[in-house]
């Protein structure tokens, strides 16, 4: 079971803390044909969720029976839910009506970390502790389905395999706990590039004794100087464009976001910190369809949103740090998955964590609840948002350190005063504000200001990136 820091109660008892699933949430997937988030749990629950409302559409519980969810995905024609679990079983859903349709049997019990599954193709792809990529064949009516034989590219990694990504058409990227990354081509099963090469565990873990990779903290460097890769993202604008300088593939590692080329020169292009502090990793990151923001979630409960439109590409030679958009105090521990919607009425984050809840916010860090609320939202009603309240105000819920914000320490009373003199000030045009100046969340010191000055209301959002 996977440790995770709570935050304290207060004496607020007219305020009740929401929770999306009884047990620390482990991974989530988005359907934009259904308008629905599937969430997973270490309880082993599935939660479908409608994002316009916040309402719990679906639950199946013991979908693994004890075993922990680690890992989910939609297939590549919507229709079917993946899950993945901690003793390398893997099941297909029917996510509009709970059905199991098949049971994908693991060769040995380990840790399931990446799920890949080709409708067109009929074929199913998974990955995991077990250090190497299994196939199914899926173009039959049988329930239960065994690995076929072993991948052609051979068994490379030679320490777990924590992540993946899928980019169209046809590359694949799996990263592991030694640092080494590797992108192979789906069609040949071969590798395409490789980065880092692999090393022999430096420690014996004590087979699957271990936390889930999702909540793993304990992250020291391995014996080939690298650390642990707890995420991957493939940015697939830039790989259609496939210019030789643009890095096309990032990974996580350490708290740090690395940019990777994988079309000219296999390096890496450049690196910056995305967790909020020294110590803390990062779990979760996404970006969204056209690659102009990363988005990442790490250990002490932030998100943060950087502008990435040019980092390490021809545009930008001098590889200038990115500019972060926005960053925020969202779970009082690790975040676990992120989702990027971009809805018809805007664009918007959704995020799990171990506190056991599921958060929704706009792509500014505006809190607009959390899923299992009482009362729904409605995403086409901005008054419907908790925002300008954070989650912790919302729910009287204090998160259990102050940790200062990227930029640097700020006390309650100094954003406060910073608000009231941009509130103040003759020049102060709400229209203009950038994401980086207007606070993206805001205290009950100066809660008072927003009835008062409305030009902070919630119609009034920083303009996004274009």
């Amino acid at each position: 079971m996977a440790e995770f820091r709570m935050g304290n109660r207060t004496n607020n008892s007219q305020v009740k803390a929401v929770q999306s699933h009884a047990k620390p949430t482990s991974c989530c997937a988005y359907s934009p044909q259904t308008h629905q988030i599937m969430t997973g749990c270490e309880g082993s629950v599935v939660t479908v969720w409608d994002i316009n409302t916040g309402a719990k559409m679906l639950k199946l519980s013991n979908t693994h029976g004890k075993q922990e969810i680690t890992c989910m995905s939609i297939d590549t024609g919507g229709k079917r839910l993946l899950t993945g679990a901690r003793n390398g079983n893997v099941k297909v859903w029917n996510f509009n009506n709970g059905h199991c349709l098949k049971k994908l049997e693991g060769l040995v019990e380990a840790e399931v970390t990446g799920i890949l599954a080709f409708s067109e193709k009929s074929v199913i792809y998974t990955a995991g502790w077990n250090k190497c990529i299994n196939v199914y064949r899926d173009d039959n009516d049988a329930f239960y389905l065994r690995p076929q034989p072993e991948w052609r590219g051979g068994n490379v990694h030679k320490d777990d395999i924590l992540t993946t990504a899928y980019c169209p058409p046809n590359l694949l990227a799996t990263a592991s706990f030694d640092g080494e990354i590797i992108v192979w081509s789906t069609e040949t099963q071969k590798i395409f590039r490789r980065f880092r090469s692999g090393s022999k565990p430096v420690r014996h873990r004590g087979g699957n004794k271990r936390p889930s990779s999702r909540a793993y903290q304990d992250r020291p460097a391995n014996n080939n100087g690298a650390s642990p890769v707890d995420k991957v993202v493939f940015l697939e604008e830039r790989v259609k464009e496939r210019r030789n300088e643009d890095c096309m593939l990032v990974s996580s590692e350490s708290g740090y976001a690395f940019f990777w080329n994988i079309y000219g020169v296999a390096q890496c292009g450049g690196s910056f910190q995305t967790a909020c502090r020294d110590g803390e990793s990062v779990l979760a990151m996404c970006t969204d369809n056209q690659n102009k923001r990363l988005v990442c979630g790490d250990t002490a409960g932030y998100i943060a949103v950087y502008d990435i439109r040019n980092y390490c590409t021809v545009n930008n030679k001098k590889n200038t740090t990115p500019r972060r958009l926005t960053a925020w105090h969202g779970h009082c521990a690790a975040v676990t998955a992120l989702e990027h919607i971009e809805h018809e009425h805007g664009l918007f984050l959704v995020s799990c964590s171990t506190d056991c809840t599921v958060r929704m916010w706009t792509v500014h860090g505006h809190f607009i609840g959390t899923f299992g609320q009482d009362i729904p939202w409605s995403l086409a009603d901005r008054n419907t948002f908790k925002y300008p309240q954070t989650p912790f105000e919302a729910e009287g819920i204090t998160p259990p350190t102050y940790i200062p914000s990227i930029d640097g320490p700020a006390s309650r009373s100094e954003l406060a005063k910073s608000a009231m003199d941009r509130l103040q000030s003759p020049e102060h045009d709400s229209s203009a504000v950038s994401p980086d100046t207007d606070p993206p969340s805001l205290t009950p010191d100066y809660l008072g200001l927003i009835e008062e000055k409305r030009k902070f209301n919630k119609a009034n959002l920083p303009p996004a990136v274009s």
